[in-house]
């Protein structure tokens, strides 16, 4: 499976024909509408399959790469059977990278509610490395306020992929709480409260890790932001879970901001295993249905 990521002038049609697939193909893995209209930069999954080249006369190895366009290196990784002075002989089966062989593995998390669609679910988790559960309401008292996640994590584990407990600073009817916050940073009794029914929480629902987003924190609790993280850190790393945060995204160190002014990116680079940049708060489909909706 290939990812390919749309580029100028794209579309459905000139990206099946470039792999040799049907458009209704791409529209089905992808889970798109059949009118849809692509964006530069979103990404389309590829199904392909590895493809073997069987020698001719006259061939060399050099020939068959510039054949398949990939490089020379590329051909001699994908053939850790060939050795020097890599003489091939006419029938023999060589194998042809798909994809870049030197590409790097990437971890890829998703979010997801308890309601998610089964039929959704499903088919994106082959491609996830974490599973984040959305989500676990802290209360003005230290309490988490339970979703049904039992079913998100069994799903999770079969797939082998990590379930990660997501906690936030929103109130019942969804937003973001600046007030609720600053008490969760500010008073410890609360927060070490806290902190102890999200470790029970973590061990009785067999998480693998902890995502915390808390957002629309006030600048001055900047530093008590990071030294949450640090203690909390420490009680996570002791019990062998993983700690993730939500960031806003900035575009500079200075940017002003609600949202911006208290995520610390060097601390939570020093003070957390995993950070996700939430490149969605710059626009993403729903906002762009609504506006085209008003007009």
């Amino acid at each position: 499976m290939l990812i390919y990521t749309v580029k100028p002038g794209d579309t459905l049609y000139n990206i099946a024909k470039k792999y040799g697939l049907d458009v209704q193909t791409l529209i089905d893995l992808n889970g798109l509408p059949s009118s849809t209209q692509l964006s530069v930069g979103q990404d389309i999954l590829i199904p392909v399959e590895n493809k073997t080249h069987t020698v001719s006369s006259g061939d060399s190895l050099y020939s068959i790469a510039l054949q398949h366009n990939i490089t020379l290196a590329e051909l001699l990784t994908a053939n850790p059977q060939l050795n020097s002075p890599y003489v091939i002989m006419p029938g023999q089966i060589i194998n042809i990278p798909t994809a870049n062989v030197n590409q790097p593995e990437i971890e890829v998390n998703g979010y997801a509610y308890p309601t998610i669609s089964t039929t959704v679910l499903q088919q994106t988790l082959p491609y996830l490395t974490y599973l984040s559960i959305f989500s676990y309401k802290v209360t003005a008292q230290g309490e988490l306020v339970a979703i049904e996640d039992d079913g998100l994590i069994a799903a999770a584990r079969r797939a082998k992929v990590a379930p990660i407990m997501v906690i936030t600073n929103t109130t019942i009817s969804g937003g973001f709480d600046t007030d609720l916050v600053n008490i969760l940073l500010n008073n410890m009794t609360v927060q070490d409260r806290m902190i102890q029914n999200i470790m029970a929480t973590l061990a009785k629902k067999q998480y693998y890790g902890l995502n915390v987003d808390f957002e629309y924190i006030s600048p001055e609790n900047r530093e008590k932001y990071n030294e949450f993280l640090a203690k909390i850190g420490v009680a996570l790393r002791k019990d062998g879970y993983i700690l993730l945060t939500a960031i806003a995204p900035k575009i500079s160190a200075e940017q002003s901001g609600t949202l911006y002014e208290a995520h610390d990116y060097p601390a939570h680079g020093k003070l957390v295993d995993r950070v996700i940049i939430m490149t969605y708060e710059w626009g993403y489909l729903y906002e762009r249905l609504s506006y085209r909706y008003k007009k």
